[in-house]
């Protein structure tokens, strides 16, 4: 069952509450830094940073801004110091990838319970 559009407009204000709440995660855990971390990129850096191609199919399919510069300056700054890192140019999956593989979860899924 897809949401209708009362319950995308609530899923929306979710992920905008929820970025703004790791915006303050970030703000307090950097202490000013580039990561999460400190100066390198960090256990959470990598855990989150593996979100972002998600997160990107998510902003491009349902017509949400996960991050932005006026919510989540900081955090701005942080996903493009990721995707600049070696460590993620390397394996982060296309758009196209991700589509992909989600209409093959779409087909596969079982039906809900009524």
């Amino acid at each position: 069952m897809t949401p209708n559009n009362e319950g995308k407009e609530a899923i929306k204000k979710q992920i905008i509450e929820k970025s703004q709440l790791l915006e303050d995660a970030f703000v307090k855990l950097s202490n000013g830094k580039a990561y999460f971390g400190g100066d390198g990129v960090g256990y959470l850096d990598v855990t989150l940073g593996c979100f972002l191609a998600w997160t990107k199919f998510v902003e491009k399919h349902n017509d949400v801004k996960v991050f932005d510069e006026v919510r989540t300056p900081k955090l701005v700054e942080w996903v493009k110091r990721i995707w600049s890192h070696e460590a993620f140019k390397i394996d982060v999956p296309s758009n196209e990838t991700l589509v992909s593989f989600y209409m093959m979860l779409q087909t596969h899924k079982p039906p809900r319970a009524a």
